[in-house]
């Protein structure tokens, strides 16, 4: 996979300069591919608009939209703690309308806002003195298209203990919240009860991570903190879904890596013909084929550090999320430590390893060493065109592949 940049935010503060709030924790698409949202472990939401299409001859452009406040931290009378003000996760609710609307969640509730859009007209000046004959009305030199940003409504129960995800339904009026203990199914527009679809006990470990099918939409996927991976239909029954495929990928690891405590699931996703699922650990991706499970079908080593695999157990390091994306055309990209993230065929085997780091950025960040607070935490696809956005800690890099 070619890739060259496109838009880079974020990349103007030099990486010994960062604070630990302005790490990007998630990102967003939208299902039309025209906006891309990001969130911050300060609790922001940040929307950017795509502008045109990758072309022989062009290449379209990302500006900011705008930027809201979506969660902070609040005393939580219920469980007695305060909520984290890190944003878990964002999805944009799948409708075509000129005011979008997107789900964004901390570690208690969920939010739904909308982003209403209004026109913005700069007319060309007017000029008088002019008789009645000679008037002509002042053209428009410029219209552009201004958001302001209203939350529609707020989504939390006392059961819930810590939100990982959400997964918008295409119905465009459901969604998905997935706890560490339970996913529940929620109504966007009435105010009625959600419903527990699947629910782990304290003896079992906790859910770490979810994906839904593109083309089956009734079938979403939830990864464990052991390294299991289930697949469950809606369809099956009103609650308490039992799994229609079960697989665990700690069985499968490379004996380089095989070790106590690295099995947790950071992130799952389906491929676009639905055929498959990339699963995401510490130090691999496998790919799985739902039509046969026995075994993936694929799998790639991507990082592992055989001197320091101890105290990066002891300190949880081994439980950081690297979210990955399937790209249209099927390849896998997914993030590391330092600045690195890789482009991976899995049906050739073909790896390329790229580097998110700014032209601004005299040279590029150092290995981790024992510092292994920079990383590329996210990597997202456009749902139809060649372009990546991808984080390295507080940057976003957006990158597209010319045709």
């Amino acid at each position: 996979m070619e890739i060259q940049p496109l838009a880079s935010f974020g990349d103007h503060v030099p990486l010994s300069q960062f604070k630990p709030d302005d790490t990007i924790s998630t990102l967003a698409f939208s299902s039309d591919g025209q906006f891309l949202a990001s969130g911050d472990q300060a609790g922001r939401v940040v929307v950017f608009r795509l502008n045109g299409h990758v072309t022989a001859n062009s290449k379209p452009t990302v500006s900011f939209v705008t930027q809201v406040h979506a969660h902070k931290a609040q005393f939580d009378y219920f469980r007695s703690e305060l909520s984290e003000m890190k944003v878990n996760s964002l999805k944009w609710v799948q409708r075509q309308s000129l005011n979008p609307l997107l789900l964004s969640c901390n570690s208690h509730d969920a939010k739904l806002w909308s982003f209403n859009a209004s026109p913005k007209v700069v007319w060309n000046p007017y000029n008088a003195p002019q008789t009645l004959d000679e008037f002509v009305f002042p053209t428009a030199r410029q219209c552009d298209t201004k958001y302001t940003s209203e939350c529609v409504r707020t989504f939390t129960d006392i059961q819930t203990e810590y939100i990982v995800d959400l997964q918008c339904l295409p119905d465009q009026r459901s969604f998905l919240m997935v706890d560490v203990s339970c996913v529940k199914l929620w109504d966007i527009e009435r105010d009625v009860k959600s419903v527990c679809l699947c629910k782990v006990s304290q003896q079992e470990p906790e859910i770490t991570t979810s994906a839904i099918h593109n083309m089956y939409t009734s079938a979403f996927l939830i990864g464990d903190d052991y390294g299991v991976c289930r697949i469950l239909d809606m369809r099956q029954q009103a609650e308490d879904l039992t799994p229609s495929i079960e697989v665990d990928t700690s069985l499968h690891t490379s004996r380089s890596q095989q070790m106590e405590g690295c099995d947790s699931i950071g992130s799952v996703v389906f491929s676009p013909c639905g055929n498959y699922f990339a699963v995401r650990r510490f130090g691999d991706v496998q790919v799985w084929d739902v039509r046969q499970p026995s075994a993936p079908s694929a799998k790639l080593d991507v990082q592992w550090f055989p001197g320091q695999m101890e105290w990066l157990v002891s300190d949880d390091y081994v439980k950081d999320q690297f979210r990955t994306a399937f790209t249209p055309n099927g390849k896998i990209v997914t993030g590391c430590y330092s600045a690195d993230f890789v482009a991976w065929d899995h049906k050739s085997g073909k790896t390329t390893r790229h580097k998110a780091v700014s032209t601004r950025t005299p040279r590029p960040p150092p290995e981790p060493g024992r510092d292994f607070s920079k990383r590329v935490t996210v990597c997202e696809a456009h749902p139809n065109q060649e372009i990546v956005a991808v984080v390295s800690t507080a940057a976003l890099f957006v990158f597209y592949e010319a045709p």
